[in-house]
């Protein structure tokens, strides 16, 4: 079951995910949103509220660093030093991040996994407009109304910047690229 809604042009899905573990591992829930956007680019970006060991934070460096992407100062866009942030494009993550009310919104979350990127099944599909996805997931159930409330903000907000900076389209998606990517 999914919470629909959109974000400007973008339609917006929140739903709980189940994974499952395994035969050893127990299964585990997870709250995300998803919102694909027409993208004008390949920019790619992803941000993470650090709280772990300072090793989980290089550990997910290196990945990015395979994905293409570099690891971009916080500090430098006005966010704490507890955050990872890498982009394939250093500039275009800059220009997203200039927006204050973004960067509150981001501070505001007391723990935050956003990213936004070409999803895989593209390589392989064609279709007249080039979608990303803008995602959030956290383990576990959010039941919090105001942090949902502020997630959507957020999401409506880093859309619309997206849209600003040239990195997006104000359309919507359309049909056919929509069920593509629910494959």
């Amino acid at each position: 079951l999914a919470v629909v809604g959109k974000a400007g042009k973008s339609p917006l899905a929140l739903d709980v995910r189940v994974e499952y573990g395994g035969e050893y591992a127990p299964n585990s829930l997870v709250t995300r949103i998803r919102a694909p956007y027409v993208a004008t680019d390949t920019f790619s970006f992803s941000l993470k509220r650090i709280r772990a060991r300072l090793s989980d934070g290089e550990v997910l460096h290196g990945m990015a660093r395979l994905a293409g992407r570099h690891k971009v100062e916080p500090g430098d866009l006005g966010l704490e030093g507890n955050f990872l942030i890498t982009a394939n494009d250093t500039s275009q993550v800059r220009a997203l991040l200039a927006d204050s009310r973004i960067c509150a919104l981001l501070q505001a979350q007391p723990s935050i996994d956003i990213s936004s990127a070409r999803p895989g099944w593209r390589l392989f599909k064609r279709s007249s407009q080039r979608l990303s996805v803008l995602r959030f997931e956290e383990e576990g159930v959010i039941t919090d109304v105001q942090r949902l409330k502020s997630l959507f903000e957020l999401f409506e907000d880093t859309l619309s910047r997206l849209c600003q900076i040239g990195s997006a389209l104000d359309e919507e998606p359309t049909p056919a690229a929509l069920s593509a990517h629910r494959r």
